[in-house]
């Protein structure tokens, strides 16, 4: 005997899909968590990415994510039991990407829609940067009746759906267990040391600006990652040293000339921000922002003569 966990009334309009077949020079941050996922998950699975404003949809109590992938394995099916009768309806799977540090907030959203009967967020799993958010709704979804242009839409949950959707919750499960990743955060909280490359890139950097621009930056690209939102003054300064320049807030890290790393902090004295020509875009503490993040790009920068001065 089936049971329907949510079921709720829809329009369905037409949803700009980014093809991850795509030639693209610089490949955003979804796109590349799109194409890791692609490569892990079961044969016969397919990823889309949809990542237009406005077309992701959310469940109740929750904002559009950062962008959103959505799972389905034409290869099979199960039966389900609609309106017009019995139906084979795909096995499929819809997950929303918000920022880690939105992370309490969602958690906090999740348990208070509970009480809801309809679209209610859970949390499916976390990553270093994200924290991933499904609904019942979501997993197995199908059109369980038509009316005109509106259809009432269910998650299917019987045995026979569950057992055709497991592969790719257990390749999904084990993507997130692999990425929640290793931060300085978590190693300050077990009182482990920093791994040995990055010890070493952090005391090199801290020598002053003729040891963080050579070979393209490597030294300063080892650190980039590893400065976080919510690290403190004193964490900063135990993986960057003092800074070359202070102002508004503002901690300034010389590279070679115009090149420089600058970490912003709020009111309560954490990092909200970093900033540097070698990422992409500024990574902030917003959910724009960190569709970006702090990935370091390659970068081809002609260095033939020292940096003078800091960054002010």
């Amino acid at each position: 005997m089936k049971t329907l966990l949510a079921i709720t009334l829809v329009m369905l309009p037409a949803i700009a899909l980014f093809s991850l077949a795509e030639d693209k020079v610089s490949p955003t941050r979804a796109e590349r968590v799109a194409a890791d996922i692609q490569n892990c998950i079961p044969s016969g699975w397919t990823c889309t990415l949809i990542s237009e404003k406005g077309k992701m949809g959310h469940p109740h109590g929750l904002e559009e994510p950062l962008f959103r992938l959505d799972f389905v394995n034409t290869n099979l099916t199960f039966r389900e039991e609609m309106a017009s009768g019995s139906e084979r309806v795909h096995p499929n799977l819809r997950l929303h990407f918000h920022d880690a540090a939105d992370r309490d907030r969602i958690l906090k959203t999740i348990e208070a829609e509970q009480s809801y009967s309809w679209a209610i967020p859970i949390l499916f799993g976390e990553t270093k940067e994200y924290v991933i958010v499904t609904s019942p709704l979501w997993q197995n979804r199908f059109i369980a009746a038509k009316t005109g242009n509106k259809a009432w839409v269910a998650g299917s949950h019987t045995d026979e759906a569950n057992k055709a959707v497991a592969p790719l919750l257990k390749a999904l499960k084990q993507y997130c267990d692999a990425h929640k990743g290793d931060t300085l955060g978590q190693r300050k909280s077990t009182g482990a040391e920093l791994p040995a490359e990055v010890a070493q890139a952090s005391a090199a950097f801290k020598t002053g600006w003729q040891a963080r621009y050579p070979e393209h930056y490597a030294v300063s690209r080892t650190l980039l990652p590893w400065i976080e939102k919510g690290m403190t003054k004193k964490e900063v300064e135990g993986l960057l040293g003092s800074p070359d320049g202070k102002s508004d807030g503002r901690w300034d890290y010389t590279l070679f000339y115009s090149m420089f790393i600058s970490v912003t902090f709020g009111v309560e004295g954490t990092v909200t921000e970093v900033s540097s020509p070698l990422l992409s875009e500024s990574w902030k503490a917003e959910p724009d922002g960190a569709a970006n993040g702090s990935q370091p790009i390659r970068s081809e920068t002609n260095r033939t003569s020292p940096a003078a001065g800091s960054r002010r």
